[in-house]
């Protein structure tokens, strides 16, 4: 119990005088408001089961969480295979498998729970993945003395709007715990100086690296490592460590941080120091190499025991693999009793250069399989024991050991260029086709639409933390005082808050880095308030009767934690977004259309669409898809949407057999393919896919379209806006701030309707022209939109706009019958057309 309560306080002792007890119930205070807020979405969409819910299963608030829940089920039925090709991605040539994503096995897991409902297992993962980050920021603060700072922190960090958003229900994403992570290694940092010893600096190192690794099994993006490695050895060397302390430290660190790399280099590294350190015939040559080898093997097998734990059996399988490796038993047995073997007959390894060939051929190629380094190197002890029984003489073991790994090494380098290369190539395909072969400025407004990736002005990034951005600003200042006159104590968070303040370039994502950091400010202004008040109050001499009975310090704690808590009701109730409700990335009713279109379409069908619904179209339907929410960088998305814009049909059809594969990419530029069909459909079952969710993205559509047709685009030349309006009086309907004239055709009494469409359950009943006097050009075309006799939508379009195959075929429901069969149609929310192929279609038309 004493050295529990010794290791206990070296991580919780704070420097000031706050009673632990009190600061892990505010810990617990803060965790449980943080689970409350996303418990009370849940509630909130309880009570409107018909916009939150299918069929009992949640929505989901981000297009990724599809992706991330169709490999959690296949990983639940075993189907998930790294290596192998996921035919749902990517259509015809599908996409490779990496191993399954951290956050797919989690929900997988704890599925079991939620009677294997995987998308209500990801909502209650969100739940409470996305306020455990708050105990190790408060754990940090708590450490320095500035439990205000730790409070008010976790309240902003939790509570912003833009956190809110990335953690809401439905929000199955790495998000929930990218903060976690970060706050933990940059915990572990502030501890690893506590004092001098070099032991506590390696201790506190490999459980920094370890958090760092983690995060890189979660996150898939180990640049944070590098980052943290560096900021650490800088931390130790600041705080007086000395080099050989900071170098011991930081290569634990990098051993726990990059253990698959690590490893390998450091069993090299130390067979070249045992050449350079002693003499090849010694016995120590002998057992340090051995141990360089089977050391960082122990180490591997450890890791790679987590990973699988972590991403397929759970903790009890780590235990269990480790239990059943019985190389790694076999080898310990074998390599205790050689080394005592060697010891008691002081058997002395000499070099002799004329078995190197054949040492090496024995057990580098030779061996059948793909033999482990545990493998090789206990035949190499084996044989050395067996020729040191027959008096012959061996290679040095460490030059034998360098040319193994110069062996191993050199396929895993020649891999990683293949893979940059391979990456480089893509991106100058990308940037070529696009760019260069298209010769336009047009701005790629693929990318404008993910949200993620929106320049946004700084006053708004500012108000994504609290509402009002001066309120923000404040507390970033209030921070940067802290940074400034305590830099050492806050440089194991300079990663997380220089990622923040990256944000201020326009970058909404990284808000979720910045907002703990404004909240810091404003504890750090309690604490020196606090500091003022006992200054100027004279606590310290008012209470000095008592001192021996800690009241001074009771007084000082009770009034921090006061005014921090007034503090906190007054942020979260009028500044922070602790009410936020959100929205389905993919609403109820879409997601409906798509269940009923997987009864509708046979299996192995390609669905060919816009790539926002990509993932939930795959998870869905079953159906694959050529565009989705990691493939819209490709040169395919400028196509599609320009056969989504392109009035002409035929160059609709002529797209979907280019997507498929059976165009060249200069044919599908050509004029011809919007005059005449160029090929047909070799596969049967493609599908053209509308949804409702295309209309407000028709004007990003129509800018990347410009990129094919070699036009100077303005994207305010196109309009597809729905209207909100009142109920007609004398045929006028009341729009905002407009006024629509039906029966005249105006609007607000000036601008021309070129023509008022009437459509009923997807189906076109009336149409309205309206004559103007010297033929004038432009106006409007209006579209009404009925059901029982009452009007339920109104839409207002442009001539290009009313042209576009996305208005004919999915708003008007006009089609080429001899290119498409219409299929299914939920009137403006979904609508399937079947691509017909080449026994069916009529070139000549």
């Amino acid at each position: 119990m004493g050295i529990f309560a010794k290791y206990l306080k070296i991580f919780l002792n704070p420097e000031g005088r706050y009673r632990l007890w009190v600061f892990l119930i505010a810990i617990v205070i803060c965790v449980g408001m943080s689970i409350a807020s996303r418990y009370n979405q849940k509630r909130a969409w309880d009570k409107a089961p018909e916009f939150f819910y299918v069929h009992g299963t949640p929505m989901m608030t981000t297009l990724d969480a599809f992706l991330y829940l169709r490999y959690a089920k296949e990983s639940r039925e075993e189907r998930y295979v790294a290596g192998s090709i996921d035919r749902l991605r990517n259509y015809p040539g599908g996409m490779g498998r990496e191993k399954l994503p951290f956050v797919s096995y989690l929900v997988s897991w704890l599925s079991r729970y939620f009677d294997w409902n995987l998308y209500l297992a990801g909502n209650y993962m969100v739940i409470f993945a996305g306020s455990i980050f708050i105990i190790p920021l408060m754990l940090y603060f708590h450490r320095l003395g500035l439990p205000a700072a730790g409070i008010l922190g976790a309240i902003a960090g939790s509570f912003s709007l833009i956190y809110l958003i990335r953690t809401s229900i439905g929000r199955v994403d790495t998000d929930c715990l990218n903060l976690l992570f970060p706050f933990l290694a940059s915990y572990f940092i502030l501890l690893s100086t506590r004092d001098k010893s070099p032991i506590n600096a390696i201790l506190f190192g490999a459980l920094s690296g370890l958090s760092m690794y983690m995060f890189i099994v979660w996150y898939e993006h180990p640049q944070f490592a590098y980052l943290y490695g560096v900021i650490f050895a800088v931390y130790l060397v600041s705080g007086g460590a000395s080099l050989t302390a900071t170098a011991a430290a930081l290569v634990f660190y990098t051993i726990f941080a990059f253990p698959t790399y690590a490893l390998p280099l450091l069993s090299k590294l130390s067979a070249k120091l045992c050449s350079r350190v002693f003499s090849p015939d010694e016995i120590k040559a002998m057992a340090f190499y051995v141990s360089s080898l089977y050391i960082p093997e122990i180490f591997s097998a450890m890791f790679a025991a987590l990973e699988h734990a972590m991403i397929s059996s759970g903790l009890s399988g780590l235990l269990k693999g480790l239990r059943d490796d019985r190389r790694v038993f076999a080898f310990s047995l074998v390599l205790t009793l050689s080394l005592s073997l060697m010891w008691f007959t002081r058997f002395q390894v000499a070099q002799s250069s004329s078995l190197l060939f054949v040492v090496v051929f024995l057990f580098l190629f030779a061996t059948p399989g793909q033999a482990s380094i545990l493998d090789i190197s206990l035949r190499i002890l084996v044989l050395c024991i067996i020729l040191a029984v027959i008096k012959i003489k061996i290679p040095a073991i460490a030059d034998l050991s360098i040319k193994y790994y110069d062996l191993k090494l050199y396929p895993v380098l020649l891999e990683k260029f293949a893979i940059l290369m391979q990456y480089w190539n893509d991106e100058v395909m990308v940037f070529y086709g696009i760019f260069l072969k298209a010769g336009l400025k047009v701005k790629n407004e693929v990318y404008v639409q993910i949200t993620e990736l929106q320049r946004t002005p700084a006053s708004t990034i500012l108000s994504y933390v609290f509402e009002r951005p001066g309120i923000t600003a404040f507390g970033l200042g209030a921070f940067g005082l802290l940074l400034v006159t305590h830099f050492r104590k806050m440089l194991p968070l300079f990663p997380l808050f220089a990622l923040g303040i990256l944000s201020l370039a326009g970058s909404n994502r990284l808000v979720i880095y910045m907002a703990p950091f404004v909240g810091v400010g404003y504890g750090y202004v309690v604490h020196q308030l606090v500091s003022v008040l006992s200054e100027r109050f004279k606590i310290s001499e008012r209470f000095k009767a008592l001192e021996r009975f800690g009241a001074e310090g009771f007084v000082m704690e009770l009034a921090t934690y006061v005014i921090t808590a007034v503090c906190a009701v007054v942020l979260m109730q009028w500044q922070t977004a602790f009410s936020y409700i959100p929205k389905p990335s993919v609403d109820a009713a879409i997601f409906s259309s798509l269940e009923d279109i997987k009864k509708e379409i046979p299996r192995g069908s390609a669905i060919f669409t816009w790539w926002d619904l990509g993932y939930a179209i795959e998870d869905v339907t079953g159906a694959a898809t050529i565009l989705d929410g990691g493939l819209q960088q490709k040169i395919e998305t400028v196509y599609v949407a320009h056969s989504f814009v392109n009035p002409s049909q035929r160059l609709l059809y002529n797209t979907v057999v280019f997507a498929t594969g059976g165009l060249d990419q200069k044919v599908i530029m050509s004029r011809a393919a919007e005059e005449k069909i160029l090929d047909t459909v070799r596969e049967k079952e493609i599908y053209l896919l509308f949804t409702r969710d295309m209309i407000p993205k028709f004007q990003s559509m129509y800018s990347v379209s410009g990129l094919t047709s070699g036009r100077n685009l303005n994207v305010s030349d196109v309009v597809m806006t729905p209207l909100e309006c009142q109920g007609a009086v004398n045929d006028v309907f009341s729009c905002g701030d407009n006024r629509i004239d039906v029966k005249n055709g105006l609007i607000n009494d000036s601008t021309s309707i070129i023509k008022t469409v009437l459509i009923e359950k997807g189906k076109v009943k009336k149409e309205v022209g309206y004559f103007r006097p010297g033929n004038v050009a432009g106006g409007f075309y209006l579209l009404l939109f009925f059901d029982n006799n009452q009007i339920i939508n109104i839409f207002l379009l442009n001539e290009p706009a009313f042209n576009s195959n996305l208005a004919q075929m999915f708003l008007l429901g006009n089609y080429n019958a001899d290119l498409f069969e219409r299929v299914y149609s939920n009137s403006l929310v979904t609508t399937l057309y079947r691509v017909k192929d080449s026994k069916q279609v009529n070139v000549n038309k």
